[in-house]
């Protein structure tokens, strides 16, 4: 019988250690990977069966190449913010946003925002900025500071106070898992 193989990233993830812990407590093996940072290839991992990815983006982006079964829980095309807005639309909780690219943005910026990219790999974090701010990260995105252009798809929604935030896991209409 073939069992599940994780393979957790062992650089750059602060709870590598513990998630080892837990894979290894729930029954399952794992393997290590080291992930070269904004790499598109990844080292060889022997494996023989089901494989999850427990990483950073760059192993989310390339663990696909890999053929691994199941591999990632990801799809590109639906795990966006302009798709959600259309899925859930008022239950959103900035369904007040809009999607745009970044140079679109800088010809219209609003003086406060938060702002964080359309897709979901985290090219950069969700962060609240003002315009200055705003200005300063188009400059240096502008001068190839990062590993994407002016070009790329961002969601901008009105900043709003947030005392707590849960977030929920739902399967069969039956809530599985939650964290604060």
């Amino acid at each position: 019988k073939m069992s599940l193989t994780w393979i957790i990233q062992q650089n750059l993830i602060s709870n590598a250690d513990k998630m080892a812990q837990a894979v290894e407590a729930a029954g399952s093996k794992w393997k290590p990977i080291e992930i070269i940072p904004f790499a598109d290839e990844l080292m060889d991992v022997e494996v023989d069966g089901p494989v999850i990815v427990y990483g950073s983006t760059t192993l989310i982006k390339n663990a696909p190449k890999k053929n691994w079964n199941p591999g990632v829980f990801f799809n590109p095309e639906n795990f966006k913010s302009s798709i959600w807005m259309k899925k859930y639309a008022s239950f959103m909780f900035n369904s007040d946003g809009y999607v745009t690219t970044i140079k679109d943005l800088q010809a219209n910026c609003p003086e406060g925002m938060f702002i964080r990219p359309n897709n979901d790999l985290k090219d950069f974090s969700g962060v609240r900025i003002n315009k200055e701010e705003f200005d300063k990260f188009f400059e240096s995105v502008s001068k190839g500071g990062f590993l994407f252009g002016t070009e790329l798809e961002v969601f901008v929604a009105p900043i709003k106070s947030i005392q707590k935030e849960w977030r929920c896991f739902i399967v069969d209409g039956k809530c599985v898992a939650s964290s604060q």
